[in-house]
């Protein structure tokens, strides 16, 4: 995250670890769908 606000840098927009984080994606957090988004070992990797 930035330092002045909650906004993601751009290095740090498509993460898995961001993406457990940021309160945009609560509504999606517990679909099916999301969940095998962020356990897909790729999606952990630095860009």
């Amino acid at each position: 995250m930035s330092k002045t606000t909650d906004t993601p840098t751009s290095s740090q927009r498509t993460r898995a670890s961001l993406l457990r984080r940021l309160r945009d994606w609560d509504d999606v957090r517990d679909a099916p769908e999301f969940k095998a988004l962020l356990a897909d070992p790729k999606n952990s990797e630095p860009l």
